[in-house]
């Protein structure tokens, strides 16, 4: 009996094995690669991935790994169990704050089976020059214009005690790293005055005089409390250089 018992053991060991090293995997999804535009303008993009177990086994997704923190995933609860000929849904929505150009997201789909890679094209197209100009003329009027209605989906998208790098990405960086950066907006890493912490802490407190940069304070209409100017000041001071600070300690890294 003990013979007959490693026997079926080893053979059920041996059906596993052909069955997952015969190059087909029973999850089927619509397509294993998407593509997908954006204007520029839009704040997400969202992709939809079908999927089916074809075989006649249940197969259970373990774990869906996108492969950035801007990358989400809506699905049912995991271990998500598909039995035989049973589909579901993916939901997938990829945040493109500060983004541009062609983007390639990708999602290990962890599953009972074998990991199988879904990927996500992005192509983000520049915002049109007519919606830049009208966007520059209201700013000009009032700045802090920037943090109200539609332009808030971007520039002041930022709720709770964000990461002080989170923060510089979401309001520097959309604007001062931007692929399509106007000319009117400054290269922050282009070597510049004194530029310590108490002068990065008051332009971004109080905007910038005959300029569009807004005031990022709360009270006068921004998106910041007083300590996330503080760290933001301390995190520009560390980052980027100046020509003449001679304060040692606003050199240093911000603390976590």
């Amino acid at each position: 009996m003990k013979h007959i018992g490693r026997f079926l053991i080893f053979t059920s060991i041996i059906a596993l094995v052909f069955a997952r090293s015969d190059g087909s995997h029973p999850l089927v999804w619509d397509k294993m690669q998407k593509s997908t535009d954006a204007n520029g303008r839009e704040r997400f993009v969202r992709v939809e991935f079908a999927v089916k177990n074809i075989s006649d086994r249940p197969v259970a997704i373990t774990r869906i790994q996108p492969s950035c923190g801007c990358t989400t995933v809506e699905s049912p609860m995991l271990p998500w169990l598909l039995r035989p000929n049973e589909g579901g849904v993916l939901n997938v929505t990829i945040d493109l704050l500060g983004k541009g150009g062609t983007l390639e997201k990708s999602l290990a789909i962890e599953s009972s089976e074998a990991t199988q890679t879904l990927t996500i094209k992005v192509r983000v197209s520049a915002a049109d020059d007519l919606a830049r100009n009208r966007e520059r003329a209201v700013a000009a009027v009032d700045r802090q214009a920037i943090f109200q209605k539609d332009c808030a989906v971007c520039h002041a998208a930022i709720t709770g005690k964000a990461p002080v790098a989170e923060l510089f990405q979401a309001l520097c960086a959309i604007c001062h790293l931007a692929e399509h950066r106007a000319s009117m907006v400054p290269d922050l890493a282009v070597v510049g005055a004194h530029r310590n912490s108490t002068w990065w802490k008051d332009s971004i407190a109080n905007g910038r005089q005959n300029t569009l940069m807004p005031s990022f304070d709360k009270v006068k209409g921004g998106p910041l409390e007083e300590d996330q100017i503080a760290a933001l000041a301390s995190y520009l001071t560390a980052r980027f250089k100046s020509e003449l600070s001679d304060e040692v300690e606003d050199l240093q890294p911000p603390r976590p």
